[in-house]
């Protein structure tokens, strides 16, 4: 089984997400979760599982000014990348 990482939105920081991205991302937190959960399980029938990785909207925004990217899923994903590293390496020397 493959594993990869994917960017997982919370109800509470759902408003703050949006308006980084009210163009990418669905009006309701509820449309976004019946989305995102529906992507996990085509994923998952192909034989990969997703780590979800709860994604601060201020570090996000934060993380693309300093990387000179547009907030939109692209960058969420592979900023999700870059939480799940970090939080990975921060468990080695711990």
């Amino acid at each position: 089984m493959f594993v990869d990482v994917c960017a997982w939105l919370t109800r509470e920081d759902y408003a703050a997400h949006r308006a980084l991205d009210p163009n990418g991302l669905p009006a309701t937190f509820d449309e976004w979760l019946r989305n995102a959960e529906r992507g996990v399980e085509d994923v998952k029938r192909k034989g990969i599982f997703l780590h979800r990785v709860a994604i601060d909207p201020d570090e996000l925004a934060a993380w693309c000014r300093a990387n000179h990217r547009v907030v939109n899923g692209r960058a969420r994903s592979q900023f999700a990348v870059v939480v799940y590293q970090r939080s990975h390496d921060n468990s080695r020397t711990a």
